[in-house]
């Protein structure tokens, strides 16, 4: 399964979420981090699809997908972890609208 564009890097342990436009955004984003991508971190895509990585850092797409609701809850942190107020109001509607939330 394809991945569709663009995404949210999660690193696990970091309340910080990574927006990523194409693969070319992710890959670079990869190679700036100190610590080597891991098996716990992972990608949601705009359709709601989970990747985690392989040990050989390639995109491995999960069993179940990622829940709106989840993913909510990860954008809250983030927003919350660079000071927004009001995080507890968000609220939307397709995983389109909450990542392009982060982009901005």
């Amino acid at each position: 399964m394809q991945v569709a564009w663009p995404v949210l890097l999660k690193i696990k342990g970091d309340e910080h979420l990574i927006y990523c436009p194409d693969e070319l955004t992710l890959c670079s984003e990869i190679a700036s981090m100190i610590l080597p991508i891991s098996k716990n971190d992972f990608i949601v895509d705009t359709q709601g699809h989970q990747f985690c990585f392989k040990n050989d850092g390639q995109l491995q797409r999960s069993d179940t997908s990622y829940s709106l609701t989840a993913l909510t809850q990860l954008i809250r942190a983030h927003l919350s972890a660079l000071d927004h107020c009001c995080v507890t109001k968000l609220r939307f509607t397709n995983f389109q609208q909450a990542i392009a939330a982060v982009a901005t």
